[in-house]
């Protein structure tokens, strides 16, 4: 057996619905056209589907919590800059008064060297 086949064969399977739907109605048919030997087409088709559409449930379920706690940091990100923009933009910035006597490097007025 190429277990490598196999393997790529039943992700295939539990992530692509209509290609799951096909395979039902011709287990080692569909499996023979993805390149299995005809063991591979039998051991796949002996399959219980049940366990076959509880893989994909559990599969597609973790893909979408995937999804949405993606989509979750990326407005909590998104949300935070907004914040921190708004918090700039409030923020009146006094520039420091330089008379003509006292010409020092602003960097240096705080302490910074």
């Amino acid at each position: 057996m190429s277990a490598e086949k196999v393997e790529i064969f039943l992700a295939r399977l539990f992530v692509d619905r209509t290609l799951r739907e096909r395979f039902l109605l011709d287990p080692e048919g569909i499996a023979g056209q993805h390149g299995l030997s005809a063991q591979e087409c039998r051991s796949v088709a002996a399959m219980p589907v049940q366990d076959l559409q509880t893989a994909a449930r559990s599969f597609e379920r973790k893909r979408c919590l995937k999804k949405q706690a993606g989509y979750d940091a990326r407005a909590r990100r998104w949300t935070f800059h907004s914040i921190v923009q708004r918090l700039i933009r409030s923020v009146t910035w006094k520039a420091p008064n330089i008379s003509a006597g006292n010409s020092r490097n602003i960097v240096s007025d705080r302490g910074d060297g």
